[in-house]
Order: structure tokens, then sequence, then C-alpha cells
């Protein structure tokens, strides 16, 4: 059935692009190439969807003029570092336009004044900038400090009223007013230094367990200007209503509570009790619980309980609201039957905010009942239920600013987290969740001292975690991290995710964590089962596909691994890491065009210069080889060592190779643990090198 709603319609071209088809055919086509490559690798990152393309040309529909704007403007000037990389090619110089219009959707296609209009406008757009109708600017004006430039009202042909129209020059775009006002704010980590780079397939894994808002923007809280004002971009996996008796009548997902107080910042609350029911219900015997990852996937998208029951496969939803105001809360909770969208129970809850430790027991004891099952009595399954209420107010905005996952925000996290300790010095789960977001931080954006002295802060925090409630679950995964990346303790750190396995068998985050393990130290197979396990509480995150796609690539099934990873693209497309992936498992499978095509989609620079340097040691111009080679090794010294030694095993270099593998050890880089991963190496695992190096790195020599 046809639909119609207001949507912001770009238009895109390559000047003179016909001119240079006719000189060169090939020619043409790879600058056709790397314009989709970086159209398709930015605009979904703005919520922007590719409507179609045809020849030079996409039309693409944002949800807000807002998000609109700021693609185009992260479009030119990432073309441009395109453009300056690709020296020995003429540039590809884009024009753009802009309109925000009713449109109506039909057959696949969209119609409308909204994209009639935008295309009128395209050829009044100056080369290598942008034009836009006065409907647009009037909405994005106050946001971008840019110079623009009116045309007046030419005439559009079939267009009837008149059309103001404004224009931005190349020049505008490339100010850093304009790079500034176009970077969502989940993508400020692309703003620091990448000092702490020493990572390729074990670091692309630590990022994974760490990062989940720039690299992966669907989770959580994790919020941008551009995502705030577009719609939130469609789920990935297709899915019909299921009967009943295909679903797991055991099984529940608790889908984000609606925060209905008239102070919005209070998500951070809503949120928070929407994790500890999670939390709250695993402690349901026989009981599937979905986890966080999989069930905020549906936050701010209203869904058919069928439908969403089917792509969780679960059997129960768990919905509603919280409303705050002053020291009382309303919670309005409701059982519904994913099998046919009926209400099983339903029940409002008003309560003194003291009481919400209580209330969450209450809810979960009412659901169990419901379900015929059995709540575990356990004093403590809340791990806050205990804490002091200003401590554990603390410790929900902590989880809120740690969920957006970057640099500012997990600064902010350890502020809170820390604020909960000192409210109450005995709040063991704040304690370790300050180690873990410690750790993290470490891991991901600091070196030398400075990452020295942040490690060591965060083994003291767990460290007292765990001497406070040495069954606390959260205290072993942190701490099985930390001997991880910090302290290059595989053994050790197998021996803590175990642990926290055990404690926490609903929690899917343990169980990636220890796969990745299982993997370093070369038990392929027992990795990818503790990846399928955790598929069965987190079916719809995104890492349990990109884990399986390493460990597949590591065994040299290609093919899987081909396919494991676009899963994971599906799921979230702009995460960091994935296109690098995918580009390693094309050179592997000998397709070294379709790999510098994967790495200039790359959304992170530094992964997409290393994709980049990888594919070129492919493609039959030893020149270009030997130049991003020297290239990555000037930039990245003292962050790429392991990087660095696996581009000379890929050129089958292997003296250098390997002695670029012992830097990567001495400077303690953790990718160093990760060799058995990388299909460079593959080649040379029997090699005396590599055996005698597995062994030093205490990751096994077989």
């Amino acid at each position: 059935m046809p639909s119609r709603r207001l949507a912001a319609i770009v238009f895109t071209d390559i000047v003179d692009y016909s001119a240079f088809v006719h000189r060169d055919e090939l020619l043409g086509e790879r600058l056709l190439n790397r314009q989709k490559a970086v159209v398709r690798a930015v605009a979904p990152r703005f919520g922007g969807i590719e409507v179609k393309t045809g020849g030079d040309s996409f039309l693409l529909e944002f949800g807000s003029a807002l998000a609109a704007v700021q693609a185009v403007i992260a479009i030119q000037r990432r073309l441009r570092e395109e453009n300056a990389r690709a020296a020995g090619d003429p540039p590809v110089v884009l024009r753009a336009s802009i309109h925000l219009g009713d449109v109506e959707h039909r057959d696949n296609d969209v119609y409308g004044d909204g994209v009639n209009i935008a295309a009128r406008l395209l050829p009044l757009s100056p080369q290598g900038g942008l034009s836009l109708s006065g409907a647009v600017l009037g909405l994005v004006r106050q946001r971008f400090n840019l110079d623009w430039r009116s045309i007046g009202f030419p005439k559009l042909k079939n267009i009837t009223h008149p059309v103001e129209v404004f224009v931005v020059e190349a020049e505008g775009l490339d100010s850093d007013e304009a790079a500034a006002a176009a970077l969502p704010e989940a993508d400020s980590v692309a703003e620091v230094d990448r000092r702490a780079r020493g990572y390729t397939i074990a670091a692309i894994a630590f990022a994974l367990l760490a990062l989940g808002g720039y690299w992966f923007g669907v989770h959580g809280a994790a919020t941008s200007s551009a995502q705030d004002s577009a719609r939130p971009p469609p789920l990935a996996l297709a899915a019909r209503p299921a009967s009943l008796e295909k679903l797991e009548r055991a099984s529940i997902a608790v889908l984000p509570l609606v925060n209905q107080s008239d102070d919005p910042n209070n998500e951070y609350f809503s949120d928070g009790l929407t994790e500890e029911l999670i939390s709250a219900l695993a402690q349901v015997r026989e009981l599937r619980v979905i986890g966080r990852n999989s069930s905020f996937q549906f936050k701010n998208r209203p869904s058919d309980a069928r439908v969403v029951g089917e792509m969780l496969k679960v059997g129960n939803l768990l919905e509603g609201s919280v409303r705050r105001q002053g020291d009382r809360v309303r919670i309005i909770a409701q059982l519904v039957n994913a099998g046919d969208g009926s209400q099983v129970w339903s029940e409002t809850f008003d309560r003194q905010i003291k009481d919400i430790f209580a209330v969450q027991v209450e809810i979960a004891q009412a659901v169990a009942e419901a379900l015929k099952l059995k709540l575990i009595d356990n004093e403590t399954h809340s791990a806050s239920r205990e804490a002091n209420l200003n401590a554990y107010n603390a410790l929900l905005l902590g989880n809120f600013y740690y969920e957006r996952n970057d640099r500012d925000n997990w600064r902010k996290a350890i502020d809170y987290y820390a604020q909960a300790t000192q409210l109450d010095p005995a709040y063991a789960l704040a304690w370790a969740k300050l180690g873990a977001t410690w750790g993290h931080l470490a891991g991901n954006y600091m070196a030398g001292d400075e990452v020295r002295e942040a490690y060591g802060k965060a083994h003291a925090a767990v460290e007292k975690a765990l001497m406070l409630d040495p069954a606390l679950a959260e205290g072993h995964a942190a701490l099985g991290w930390l001997l991880m990346i910090a302290d290059l303790d595989l053994d050790g750190a197998e021996r803590e995710l175990r642990r926290a396995v055990e404690l926490a068998p609903t929690e899917a985050g343990p169980k990636h964590r220890l796969a990745y393990v299982l993997g370093a130290l070369g038990r392929l197979d027992d990795a990818v089962t503790m990846v399928r396990r955790a598929f069965l509480l987190d079916p719809l995150g995104f890492r349990g596909y990109y884990y399986l796609s390493v460990f597949q690539m590591a065994q040299g099934r290609f093919d899987d691994a081909d396919a494991s990873v676009r899963k994971a693209l599906e799921l979230q497309p702009t995460a960091a890491t994935q296109y690098q992936h995918l580009a390693m498992i094309q050179i592997m499978r000998g397709r070294p065009d379709a790999a510098l095509l994967d790495a200039l989609r790359e959304p992170d620079d530094y992964w997409r210069d290393y994709a980049m340097a990888l594919a070129r040691q492919k493609l039959g111009d030893q020149g270009a080889a030997d130049a991003s080679l020297r290239q990555f090794i000037d930039a990245h010294t003292h962050d790429g060592a392991f990087q660095i030694a696996s581009i000379y095993a890929l050129r089958q270099e292997p003296d250098r190779a390997f002695e670029w593998l012992v830097k990567s050890l001495e400077m303690r880089d953790p990718a160093a643990t990760g060799v058995r991963l990388d299909p460079f190496f593959a080649a040379y695992r029997k090699d005396p090198r590599f055996i005698a190096f597995c062994r030093k790195a205490g990751i096994g020599a077989s």
C-alpha cells in the first residue's frame, strides 16, 4: 500500500561524469565506485536510506532536514579525503541538493513534490557544494554557521510555486565550523587521538566488547543529534507473526519502558529500571530472558508484539511505562503473549521512590506467577536492592552515560559510579562498573603513563568489588576483561570469565568475551559454540555475528565468515571495523578489488587506512603497495605494530612480519595475543618463530 510522510530528500551526482566515461570507461567506473563507497558508508550514520541510484546519481531519504544537511557535509568532506588518497586519478566532485517535503512511497520508489523540487535544485548546486530550499534552511540555520547565499527564486521546471534557493560553495563545507556542525554526538570518538590503536583482530574484539555508541549506534541510550531528529533505522531482520507453538513459552523480553515523566532527562531512570527488571527476571527458574542489547533494539519503535516475539524468538513480552514525579513513581507494566498479542497480566504500581527496589521484585514475582514459574529465593538476585537510594540513582546515571560509548560519556559515567561508591562505600556493583569503565577508557583512548595509571584504578576498583561481594558476576567479568587487555593474561581471563558465565548464565556479554579468549587460545570450535550460546540471549546483537565471522575466518571458512559479517552489518551498518574485517575476507577469497571497495566503506579513519593498505598489497601495483605500507608505518609506528606485522605477513615477508610481531608484544599491544586469529599469519603457524612467540605470549603453541 502507498504511504505518505514528511521527509528530507537528497540528490547527488558527479560533476562531468559523462566526460570521464567518454574518455576512459575504466576510469569512470573507478570514480563511480569511489562515490558509491563514500555515500553508502556515510549516509546511514545519519539515518539515511538509499532509495535508488541511476548512473552517477543517488536519491537518498532522511528523517529530518538536520540529518540530511549533516550527511551531505560529511559526504563531501569524506570524498575529499578519498580523492587525496587516490592521487593517480582525478578527483570525484559531487553536487548535492536537499528539499524537505511530503513524499509518497509506492512500488519501492518515492514520489511527490519533495522529490521533484530536490531534483530541480541539483543543477543549481555548486561543484563540491550543495543547494537547498528555503524550507530546509529555515530548520537548520541555527545549527550551521555557514556561508549561505541566496540565489533568489529561480524558475524550476514543472514547479508552479516560487522556491527560494540557497547554496554553499565547496570551500564553505571544508571549514572547521562545517565539520563541527555535521558531527553526530555519538561520533565524537572520531575526534579523539588514536594513540592507543595497537589492535587488529584482537583489538577489534576488545573494542567491540567495550564500545557501543559511535561504533554501535543502535544500542541502549546512545543518542546523537542526527539520530534524535531522524526516525530510527528499520531493523534488518524480516519477520512474520508466529503462533505461540513456534515460540518458547518460558522465554521473555523486557522492552524498554517508556519515560512518561514531565522531565525528559528522567530517561536514565526508565532505562535503568528496564535493565533492573531484566536482571530480576533472570532469577526466574527455567525462564530464558533476552539481554539488554537485543531488547533495546526496539526502543522508540512501535512494533507488533507478534513480530517482536518472532524476531527475538520469545513467547512473552514485558512492556510498560514509568512516570517519576518528586518522591513518587508510577510504573505501569503489562505482560503480553507474543504469539497472538493478547494481554496476559497488567498492573499499575504507585510507590515512593524509596520502595523502587521492592517493586522490581514485585513485578518479577507477578510475571513468574503469570507464567507459572518460580522466582529463585536468592537475596543477592538484585545487586542494587540493598544500595543507598542516592547511590542507586548515581549508578543509573552512570549506566546511562556508559551506554553512550565514547570517551566523554565514559568519563561522565566514571564520575557517577565514583559518586555512587562515595555515597555507599559497600556498593559492590558500583565498584565493579567503575573498574570496568576505567578499563574501557584506558584500552581505547590512552597510552603511556596515562594508560598504566588508568589500568591501576581499574584493577583497584574491581578488586574492591570482589572483596565486598565475591559472587558478583559483574566483578568477575570486569576482572576477566582487565586480565585480557591490560595484563595479556588469557589463562587468568578465561578463569574469571568462566566464573562470570557461571554466576550470570543469562548474560550474553561474558559469553562474548569468553568466546574471544577461547579463539585467541586456538580453541576455535569452543569459541564458536560459546558465541552460539550467546545468540539465545542476544539474537539481534551484531557482536555475536561479528565474532562468529572472526572465528570462521580463522578456520578458513571464508564464505561462512562473509555471510556472518554481512549479517552483523545488516544489524548495525555503522559499527567500526566491520568493513575492515570484510576487506580481509575478500583478500583471502582472492578479491582485492572488492576488498578495496569495502575498505573505503569503513567508517573509522584508522581501520580504513589499515584495510586500504592491506587491499593495495594485492592489487598488482607494487609501487602503490609499497607506498601504502610506508605511509601506514610512518603514521602508526607507535600504535600499530601488530597491523604492520600483519601487512608484512600478507606480503609474504616473514622476517619483517616477525620483527614487528615481537615489537607488538614488547609494547604490551593486546592485539599480540590474537595472532592465531589473523589469517595472514596462518601460513607461518609451523614456523619455529611463530611457535616460540605463542609460547612467550601465553597462547599455546599447538
